[in-house]
């Protein structure tokens, strides 16, 4: 069975548009994160879906959600069909002032299947098109589980120092230093930060950091001591740390593994 593997994870896929829709067959992808949302549908088979350290089987019918820097893979492990969406989260209203959603699995209507398979990839230049399909899935997850509820929506600075760690994730950054970027005192930055992603800004930031090292391991010129320095962990014991957390393996053990793919 021949896989439909996405290469570069940390390329902007959305293009100019901010949006792009795939159809695609066998789709595997490791573990990776980036600031656009995105959809994956299953129309046949089924797909192993990679959510923050939790594997789901996403079947027939059924599809996920991804808000921006929610870390993301797929897997197949028997043949499929997937229609992948990744948008620029801006295009709809509903998200701003959100980072993590209540619930993000759902059960996709045919009817919605058949509004996307109507539209061909030159028809997307329409914004309307876009937007006619992403609140339709909006529509259908928001019925079933009413994803919006209860969510911290004063999150502004949370925002904020979202984009500040993604611009200096390779840098020695900290809480405080975050906080004095961002004009506001770091224990309040901690909370509010905490309170919008569920996670602190050390765990946030040094998972992002694993994460983005990912295309540096598939560089066998760079070794391993380099590729932690420039993604900004002060140490290899410390990357290390943080590798086996959240890959469950070693970084040498994930450029052993890529290397037979």
């Amino acid at each position: 069975m021949e896989k439909f593997i996405l290469n570069d994870i940390f390329s902007d896929i959305c293009g100019e548009k901010g949006f792009s829709l795939e159809k695609i067959n066998n789709v595997s992808c490791t573990n990776h994160i980036h600031m656009h949302a995105e959809f994956v549908i299953v129309t046949e088979g089924t797909l192993n879906v990679l959510y923050e350290n939790e594997m789901y089987n996403i079947h027939c019918g059924e599809g996920m959600f991804f808000m921006p820097y929610e870390i993301h893979g797929y897997i197949t492990s028997e043949s499929n069909t997937s229609i992948i969406i990744v948008f620029n989260p801006n295009i709809i209203e509903e998200l701003c002032g959100y980072t993590k959603l209540a619930e993000n699995h759902f059960v996709i209507k045919q009817s919605i299947i058949n509004l996307i398979d109507d539209f061909s990839s030159d028809s997307m230049i329409d914004t309307i098109n876009i937007k006619s399909i992403l609140y339709a899935l909006f529509s259908l997850l928001n019925s079933e589980s009413e994803v919006f509820k209860n969510i911290p929506s004063n999150d502004s600075l949370c925002r904020q120092a979202l984009y500040f760690i993604d611009k200096n994730y390779n840098k020695n950054i900290t809480l405080k230093s975050a906080a004095d970027a961002l004009n506001c005192h770091y224990a309040y930055l901690s909370r509010v930060f905490s309170e919008n992603t569920g996670y602190s800004f050390t765990t946030y930031l040094n998972r992002l950091r694993t994460v983005y090292s990912l295309k540096d391991l598939k560089n066998n010129n760079m070794n391993i001591t380099d590729v932690a320095e420039r993604n900004g962990f002060s140490s290899l014991r410390n990357y290390n740390r943080s590798f086996m957390k959240y890959m469950h393996l070693t970084p040498s053990e994930y450029r052993k593994k890529i290397a037979f793919h």
